[in-house]
C-alpha cells in the first residue's frame, strides 16, 4: 500500500501539489521500495526525490528529518554512483554532512566527509566538505585541527598566512592597509561588482569559518583573518560573505578607536546584505551579531540590539548556520542582562537556550551561556556562595579544569569577569580586584563587545573603592584608565555610558574629599540610570551613594537611598543581593 499510494500521488498530482505533499510522497515510496519490481531502474529517481525532501526539510529547520531523507537518498544510489551519478552523489553527501553538523552528529558527518574526499574528482569539489568539517571541529573545541585544516585549504587557494603569530605592529599595519583600500573605493563600496574568481569565492567561505575559530581559540590571528576577507572583497568583488567582512572590519575600527568609521562600515554591511540577499541568507546571523554586538552598542542604546540579535538567531537556524545562530542568542542574553531584564525571566531563557546549544553540540557558546546563567542564579539567591559560580547550572572548578585542558582561555576569562562583577556587587572588593586583574585581557579575548564595556566600568569602581581603603595610588591609575574609556564611549552613546561615567566621577570625588561634587554626581547617576532603563546600575548607584552619605553623617538621606537600592535590586530580581542588604543594614 505504501508503494501504491506514493506512486499514485507522484504520477497523478500536479508538480505544485507534489511539492506541497513532498514529504508524504517520499515517505510512502521509501516505505514501499522493497516491493518495487523495477527498483534497480528507479533508484536514481528515488535518490533525487529524497534529496529534494532533505533540502525542503533543511529550509524549514527540520534537521533530523532532513538527515533521514538524505541518508535514505544515499541508500537509494545505484552501484558505481560516484562514476555514473557524480553530481547527485556529491550533493547528497555534502547536504547530509551539513545536516548532521546541525544535528551535532559528528561521527556521521566525518564518515560522509571522508567518502566525499575519497571520491571527489578535483580539489574544488572537496571544499564544501572541508568547510563543514572545519565548522564541526570548531564546535567540538578541536581548535588546532580546525585551524590546521582551514589555513592549509586557504594556502591551496592562494591566501597565505604567516607561520609566526603577528605582533601589534603587524596587525596595525594590516589594519591601516585595509582602511586605505576601503577609503580608495569611497562611494562605490555598495556597488562593487560580484566576485567571479572561483578560488576567491571558496577562500571567502573558509576565511569566514576561520574568523569563528580564531575568535575563540587564536585571537592573535583574528584581525588578520578579518582584514583578509575585506581585502579579497575589495580586490576581487563581493560575494555572500562580503557583508560579514565589512561588518567585521567595522568592528575593528571601533577597537582601534574610530567608532564613527566603525558605524559607517556597519551600515555599509547592512546595505550590502540587502543587495546580495538573492545569493542566500547564510551571512545574515554573522552580520547581525557583528553589527549589533560589536559596533552599534558603541553608538546607540543597547536595547536596540535585542530584537536584531533574535532575528539573527532565527535566520541562522533557518539556514543551518548553527555557530552564529547560537552566538547571536547567547549575545542577546548578555545584552538583556545589561538592559536590566528581570532576572528570573532571564534565567529561564538562559536555561532554554543553553539546553538547545548543547543539543546542537555548540559546546563553546553553551558553556558561555551556562556561566551566565549561574551568575544570574547567584544574584537571585540560588547558590551557597554568591561569589562562586557553582550551583544548579555548573560547577566552577570542573568548568575551569575542562577549559584549561582544552586551552580555551576565553571561557576562563569569562568566569573571572562574571566573578568580578558578583564580588563587587556582594561587597568583596579584594576578590573583585583579583578577578579584574585575571580578566584584564578581555579586550583581546572578546574585542569590541559588551564584556569589554562591563570590565572597564567595574574595574574602575573596584579601583576607587580600594584606593579609599588602602590609599595606594596604583588604584588611581586603573581608575583613571576606566574613566577615560567611559568618557570616550559616552561621547558616542551617552544613553549607555553616561550614568556609569558619572558614577565613577562620584566615587572619584568621594575619594578626593569633594563632598558637594560627589553628592551631585551620585544623584545625577541615579537619575540617568533610571531614565535610560538600567535598573541594576540605578540600584548600584543608590547603594554607593548611601555609603557616601552615611560616611558624611547624613543618616536620613543614606537610609532613604539604602531603601531605594534595596527596592531596585528587588525590581531587577536580585533577591540574593536584596537579602544581603536587609541582613547587613546599618540602619
Amino acid at each position: 500500500w505504501h508503494l501504491r499510494i506514493g506512486t499514485l500521488l507522484l504520477e497523478n498530482a500536479s508538480p505544485s501539489v507534489v511539492e506541497e505533499i513532498l514529504f508524504i510522497v517520499v515517505d510512502q515510496l521509501n516505505r514501499g521500495r522493497t516491493f518495487m519490481e523495477d527498483y534497480a531502474n528507479k533508484r536514481t529517481e528515488l535518490a533525487k526525490l529524497n534529496l529534494r525532501a532533505g533540502k525542503k526539510a533543511i529550509s524549514s529547520t527540520m534537521y533530523k528529518s532532513a538527515a533521514n531523507y538524505l541518508k535514505e537518498g544515499t541508500i537509494h544510489l545505484p552501484p558505481n554512483h560516484w562514476c555514473d551519478h557524480y553530481e547527485l552523489s556529491l550533493d547528497l553527501y555534502c547536504c547530509y554532512a551539513e545536516t548532521q553538523h546541525c544535528n551535532g552528529n559528528f561521527s556521521e558527518l566525518t564518515d560522509a566527509v571522508h567518502l566525499i574526499v575519497e571520491n571527489s574528482r578535483c580539489f574544488y569539489d572537496k571544499l564544501r566538505a572541508f568547510a563543514t568539517l572545519v565548522d564541526a571541529l570548531i564546535a567540538q573545541e578541536k581548535a588546532s585541527e580546525a585551524a590546521d585544516l582551514g589555513f592549509d585549504v586557504l594556502s591551496h587557494l592562494g591566501e597565505l598566512f604567516p607561520d609566526s603569530t603577528p605582533d601589534d605592529a603587524m596587525t596595525f599595519a594590516d589594519y591601516t592597509k585595509t582602511r586605505e583600500m576601503m577609503e580608495e573605493k569611497g562611494d562605490v563600496l555598495l556597488n562593487l561588482p560580484l566576485m567571479q574568481d572561483k578560488s576567491k569565492i571558496a577562500a571567502m567561505q573558509f576565511l569566514k569559518s576561520m574568523f569563528f575559530c580564531t575568535y575563540f581559540f587564536k585571537p592573535a590571528l583574528l584581525p588578520m583573518t578579518s582584514f583578509r576577507m575585506t581585502q579579497v572583497s575589495l580586490s576581487h568583488g563581493v560575494c555572500k560573505e562580503s557583508p560579514f567582512a565589512f561588518a567585521a572590519f567595522g568592528m575593528f575600527c571601533c577597537i582601534f578607536g574610530d567608532i564613527k568609521a566603525g558605524y559607517r562600515y556597519g551600515q555599509l554591511a547592512m546595505g550590502l546584505l540587502e543587495r546580495l540577499k538573492g545569493l542566500g541568507q547564510e551571512s545574515f546571523a554573522r552580520v547581525y551579531i557583528s553589527v549589533f554586538a560589536g559596533i552599534n552598542i558603541w553608538n546607540e542604546h543597547i536595547k536596540l540590539s535585542l530584537e536584531p540579535l533574535l532575528q539573527g538567531y532565527r535566520c541562522g537556524l533557518r539556514v543551518g548556520d548553527m555557530e552564529y545562530s547560537m552566538a547571536a542568542v547567547q549575545t542577546y542574553c548578555t545584552h538583556s542582562y545589561q538592559c536590566g531584564k528581570e532576572l528570573s525571566s532571564l534565567e529561564k531563557e538562559l536555561k532554554t537556550y543553553s539546553q538547545q546549544m548543547l543539543e546542537c553540540k555548540q559546546v563553546i557558546v553553551g558553556q558561555m551561556t551556562t556561566i551566565h546563567r549561574q551568575a544570574v542564579l547567584n544574584l537571585i539567591g540560588r547558590s551557597k556562595d554568591p561569589m562562586e559560580l557553582t550551583g544548579d547550572a555548573m560547577d566552577q572548578k570542573a568548568l575551569l579544569r575542562d577549559a584549561t585542558e582544552n586551552k580555551n582561555s576565553l571561557l576562563v576569562c569569562l568566569v573571572y569577569c562574571h566573578r568580578m562583577r558578583l564580588a563587587y556587587i556582594f561587597g568583596d572588593h579584594h576578590l573583585a580586584a583579583d578577578m579584574a586583574e585575571q580578566s584584564r585581557d578581555i579586550d583581546k579575548k572578546k574585542p569590541s563587545t559588551i564584556e569589554v564595556w562591563i570590565h572597564a566600568f567595574y574595574d574602575g569602581l573596584i579601583a576607587l573603592s580600594l584606593a579609599r581603603e588602602t590609599k595606594q595610588m596604583k588604584w588611581m591609575f586603573i581608575a583613571d584608565q576606566s574613566i577615560e574609556k567611559l568618557k570616550n564611549w559616552s561621547c558616542h552613546a551617552p544613553s549607555n555610558f553616561q550614568h556609569q561615567l558619572v558614577l565613577l566621577e562620584a566615587e572619584y570625588a568621594f575619594f578626593m574629599g569633594k563632598k558637594k561634587k560627589a553628592s551631585t554626581a551620585y544623584e545625577l547617576s541615579i537619575s540617568l540610570a533610571g531614565q535610560n532603563g538600567f535598573i541594576q546600575d540605578q540600584a548600584l548607584a543608590c547603594e554607593r551613594a548611601s555609603i557616601f552619605f552615611l560616611e558624611h553623617g547624613d543618616n536620613t538621606k543614606a537610609s532613604d537611598l539604602y531603601g531605594e537600592a534595596h527596592n531596585c535590586y528587588l525590581t531587577w530580581g536580585a533577591k540574593g543581593k536584596a537579602h544581603q542588604l536587609r541582613e547587613q543594614s546599618p540602619f
